[in-house]
């Protein structure tokens, strides 16, 4: 029975795998002709043109996330979902995330701030997949907070696992309840009205963020009451003296 159910769990991977890369190159054309045309390779554009155009490559990206999501909740099924753990500074990269969603927030006049502890350790993680789920998180505060919210990123030491960093996104909304709460990390869940809250999505995003961090050893949680905000927080681990010899071990492999 085990071996079946493993079975089913591997012709499901291959079948999504195969059908993302379908679906992937004819996205790959249509994004690029589309910013082709757009970058004015094939002639002058009109206000209107350019309004179209430009509707019609949101939800070319749109559905590049959709299928990249599903490629990870598959992976986490199936237990191939992998990170590349590196020496990595927070700082900076919270920073970066906080700049590229900038322009989304100030379209629902969302302030964006950090609380950044000035010691913060580098972790042990991966940088792709911190980002996503940072991206996640405050995109999740961004669309859910309500206008003119505020969302601050925090992040230092954590102070009930001091191996680890914690970071927190913290948001002064409307809050969710008990039972909202409970199911936020579930597979689908969206709180509330997705339609009133201009969600576009499977609602993966936190559940994948669950899984990212769980694969880095480190956890994930929410604090939240009605009336009261969203504090979404994860952990990574501290860089260890010996992670760092192994990756100093790798690297003069790798030159040698």
């Amino acid at each position: 029975m085990e071996q079946q159910r493993r079975r089913q769990a591997e012709l499901k991977d291959e079948f999504l795998s195969h059908v993302s890369h379908e679906l992937r190159s004819p996205l790959t054309a249509i994004y690029q002709f589309t910013t082709l045309v757009l970058d004015g390779l094939a002639g002058d554009l009109n206000l209107q043109q350019r309004e179209y155009l430009g509707i019609a490559l949101r939800n070319v990206q749109q559905l590049r996330t959709m299928i990249e999501d599903i490629l990870i909740v598959t992976r986490a099924e199936v237990g191939k979902l992998q990170i590349e753990p590196r020496a990595l500074g927070l700082s900076e990269l919270i920073h970066q995330t906080l700049d590229a969603l900038r322009v989304q927030a100030a379209e629902r006049n969302v302030a964006l701030e950090t609380q950044i502890s000035p010691d913060l350790p580098s972790v042990y993680a991966d940088p792709t997949r911190t980002r996503q789920v940072l991206s996640n998180l405050i995109e999740n505060g961004i669309k859910y907070a309500g206008e003119g919210a505020r969302i601050s990123v925090k992040a230092g030491i954590s102070g009930e696992e001091p191996q680890f960093v914690r970071v927190a996104v913290i948001d002064n909304g409307p809050g969710l309840s008990r039972e909202q709460a409970a199911c936020v990390f579930d597979r689908l869940y969206q709180a509330g009205d997705p339609a009133s809250a201009g969600r576009k999505g499977l609602g993966l995003g936190l559940f994948i963020s669950k899984q990212l961090v769980q694969a880095h050893g480190g956890r994930i949680g929410l604090e939240s009451e009605p009336g009261r905000g969203c504090s979404f927080f994860f952990t990574l681990p501290v860089l260890s003296l010996a992670q760092l010899l192994v990756l100093s071990d790798v690297s003069r492999r790798n030159i040698s």
